[in-house]
């Protein structure tokens, strides 16, 4: 089972229409241990929002070899949600180095962890309320 540790989100401003800007950080716990972590980044009066999602081992030492990084965009279509993976290189953290390697759209989409990454990603449009606002409505997978 996952859950959710929410961190507060950090505002900021678009460099390319002024609008409001939220990045969010959420830890993701499985069965009560460290599991993932996903990144949201969404501005007021754009169609959607772009995350990555990180999986691996985490502990305190150097980054393990089995941490993956799947990058995506999520849109509301009526009353559900669209995801898309993307190449998560192209998000705006495909240059942390922490987040294990940045898997390409065709590299994620025959990874066997990318049902996690589709769960994690029903669990942030279900349960986090920052995510929830920006879409504005009640969001069904």
């Amino acid at each position: 089972m996952f859950e959710i540790e929410f961190n507060e989100p950090f505002y900021s401003v678009c460099t390319c229409c002024g609008s409001n800007t939220t990045s969010l950080t959420r830890f993701v716990k499985r069965d009560g241990n460290a599991y993932a972590v996903y990144y949201a980044f969404f501005t007021e009066g754009h169609s959607g929002l772009t995350g990555l999602v990180s999986i691996g081992e985490w502990g305190i030492e150097e980054i393990p070899k089995d941490r993956y990084a799947f990058g995506f965009d999520m849109m509301v279509t009526g009353e559900s949600y669209r995801a898309m993976i993307i190449n998560a290189e192209n998000t705006p953290w495909g240059k942390a180095d922490i987040l294990g390697q940045k898997l390409t759209r065709e590299e994620a989409m025959l990874h066997p962890w990318l049902k996690d990454v589709y769960e994690i990603i029903d669990l942030m449009a279900d349960q986090d309320d920052e995510v929830r606002g920006f879409f504005g409505q009640e969001i069904v997978h």
